[in-house]
């Protein structure tokens, strides 16, 4: 016989028995749902990452951290938060120059339900059904990434922007020089695309003052074979809107589509001290020379330099004019070059004089 006592002893160890049973079984239900998570999470930052090996900003990754419930990585000239809500933006801001402060935001373009994830090689990652998405912060600016998993996803996707008051998004053609630059981008266009068979025309944000603020690397997507895939972007409504025709024979998923916002025209420069005088040797993002020949682009990036350099060391006060055109001049004719040596002791000369003189007038 068994004394009440007992029984009740029995009953409860196996129901200690059986609730610990379930305990076990539940944790290891969570720990492989998290698992299985992060490996997505793989996959999806390793197919972003694989399809955009070769870009310009491929070799300057800076890594992402998590920052309370968002994240945030810091550029060399710019602070980048990533939102954990893929229904939201990533958000650029200047921390120097003459534009600290100023913001672009990026839209995501997914929705609430993908939550961002840190992945091993310091990027956001959003999983989706159809389509995932990934965020990635470099020197000079920040990649954002669709990773398109089925031919049942979207051709579409839009990336509405959020811009500083009075600042406009535009195609480099369209913007309106005016005066001695009207004449000089327009002959030096002519000569570029004659020698190249092309000038670059990126999407840029210029602040109410038409000067530049960000732009846009050019539209590009992958397959899984690494075959490009048909894309392009266009403006509407305040946004970014890539589109990628993926419904192609022989496209193999995932594909990648990759929005691109560059910040930095100028890397670095500093003063040489030689023979004839003083030359301020400049090296360019490589955004910078992604988007030559271009005069426009050549402007602007004087603009950046002059801002950020004319005070530093033996500061940006002498020959101004000849030391400007000797800059567009390289962004024009001598963007390959590893530096851009601009010389203070050339005469200031016409621009058509300099470029005549191989951008070092004597």
């Amino acid at each position: 016989m068994v004394c009440s006592r007992c029984r009740s002893i029995v009953a409860i160890s196996a129901t200690a028995v059986l609730c610990l049973g379930l305990t076990s079984q539940a944790y290891a239900n969570v720990q492989t749902s998290q698992e299985t998570s992060q490996s997505i999470t793989e996959e999806v930052a390793a197919a972003a990452d694989n399809a955009a090996a070769d870009k310009p900003e491929a070799s300057a990754k800076t890594t992402i951290v998590k920052d309370g419930t968002a994240f945030e990585a810091h550029l060399e000239n710019a602070t980048v938060k990533v939102p954990e809500d893929a229904s939201k933006g990533v958000t650029a801001s200047r921390t120097s120059g003459a534009a600290a402060s100023t913001s672009i935001t990026v839209g995501i373009g997914g929705d609430k339900e993908q939550a961002g994830k840190l992945a091993s090689n310091g990027s956001v990652v959003y999983s989706g059904e159809t389509t995932g998405r990934t965020v990635h912060a470099t020197k000079d600016g920040v990649r954002i990434s669709n990773i398109i998993r089925s031919a049942d996803a979207p051709n579409e996707y839009v990336h509405k922007l959020t811009l500083p008051n009075g600042a406009k998004v535009m195609r480099a053609s369209e913007y309106q020089l005016s005066g001695e630059d009207a004449e000089n981008s327009k002959a030096a266009s002519a000569q570029t695309t004659n020698a190249t068979g092309e000038s670059a025309d990126p999407i840029v944000v210029v602040d109410k003052n038409n000067m530049l603020i960000a732009g846009f690397g050019e539209a590009w997507a992958k397959d899984a074979n690494g075959k490009d895939v048909p894309t392009n972007y266009d403006i509407k409504d305040g946004s970014l809107i890539q589109k990628v025709d993926h419904n192609q024979p022989g496209v193999q998923y995932p594909v990648v589509a990759d929005p691109y916002l560059w910040i930095d025209l100028i890397d670095s420069a500093e003063w040489l001290q030689r023979d004839e005088g003083w030359t301020l040797s400049v090296t360019p993002t490589l955004w910078a020379r992604a988007n030559a020949p271009g005069y426009l682009i050549g402007v602007w990036g004087w603009n950046e330099l002059y801002d950020k350099y004319k005070d530093v060391g033996r500061g940006i006060n002498t020959n101004i004019g000849g030391l400007r055109d000797q800059y567009i001049c390289h962004q024009q004719f001598a963007f390959f070059k590893d530096r851009w040596n601009l010389d203070e002791w050339r005469p200031d000369v016409s621009y058509p004089a300099t470029v005549a003189a191989g951008c070092n007038p004597d």
